[in-house]
């Protein structure tokens, strides 16, 4: 019986997500960063609830809060750990993917929304010119 709770908590909210995360996706510029990623912040500490998540960071006292850029590497185990960063980092982040994210549909499209950078892995010149 746990499965169908899981997918109360889970599915439903990402479901009905999904039609305001095409639009800021398919128009990135037209809205905020701010206000993308604190909608988005929201839907993903609703799923880490259902999910009954616990993670530990380690670290977090390294991420500079003056404002500036830094670049974050995590070392993450499945397609949902780096947008758990969200939960700990207030100022919006952007990520750098493989190209071929672009086609999940759930993460391309978050991803796409975030204005991120898509590195095709097969062009070397790509990678360095990221």
């Amino acid at each position: 019986m746990k499965y169908p709770r899981y997918i109360a908590r889970v599915a439903w909210p990402i479901i009905t997500s999904y039609g305001w995360i095409r639009k800021y996706a398919k128009n990135p510029t037209k809205y905020t960063m701010e206000e993308k990623y604190n909608r988005l912040r929201k839907l993903i500490a609703r799923v880490a609830k259902g999910l009954s998540l616990e993670v530990y960071v380690k670290g977090f006292e390294n991420i500079p809060t003056d404002g500036n850029s830094f670049l974050m590497t995590p070392n993450h185990l499945s397609m949902i750990d780096p947008f758990l960063l969200f939960l700990y980092v207030d100022t919006p982040l952007s990520f750098v993917g493989k190209k071929q994210i672009i086609k999940y549909p759930f993460v391309g499209k978050c991803m796409k929304m975030l204005e991120s950078i898509f590195l095709d892995r097969s062009d070397l010149r790509q990678g360095l010119a990221m």
